[in-house]
């Protein structure tokens, strides 16, 4: 039995915005502990921060999963990812505590460099947005929120703090 690409796609697209929609939805159930939550982290307006993040999550989950502007919300999605990783990478956090964050970005990736597919509500053609400089700027610049944010490997960040309590 031979799954078409366009069906391969569309399970990817399915698989990955029920995985946002499942993170996103306690993040927006409860804004004040998200706002919390970023504020412990170190983020400058954690409450704009947090309802961003939940809005990203849930919001584009259940659009990713349509197929309306897949490649353009996956892409601010995997932005996000490469922020959450370097975090990590900063605090000097475990590979097995990242790991999921990188297989997100994979999937991420997938989406955006070989498209949503056909089987999408509104197909897309954000070409503009799915080459290499794109991705390797995105991967600087989320470096550097995480440099700007105060997030260092000399000492033991909010963020550390925030993930073990």
């Amino acid at each position: 039995m031979v799954i078409s690409t366009e069906f391969f796609l569309f399970l990817v697209r399915v698989f990955l915005g029920v995985l946002m929609i499942y993170h996103g939805w306690p993040k927006l159930a409860d804004l004040k502990a998200t706002s919390r939550y970023f504020k412990k982290l170190g983020f400058k307006m954690p409450s704009v921060v947090g309802l961003k993040v939940s809005l990203l999550e849930f919001a584009g989950g259940v659009l990713v999963i349509l197929g309306i502007f897949a490649e353009l919300i996956v892409a601010a999605f995997v932005f996000e990812m490469l922020v959450v990783v370097f975090m990590k990478l900063a605090t000097k956090k475990l590979f097995i505590d990242y790991s999921y964050n990188i297989a997100l970005i994979v999937i991420g990736l997938l989406i955006m460099f070989l498209g949503a597919g056909s089987l999408t509500l509104i197909p897309s053609n954000t070409g503009f947005l799915l080459n290499w400089p794109i991705v390797i700027t995105a991967a600087c610049v989320s470096r550097l929120v995480v440099y700007l944010n105060g997030f260092s490997s000399n000492s033991k960040s909010k963020f550390q703090s925030a993930s073990e309590g």
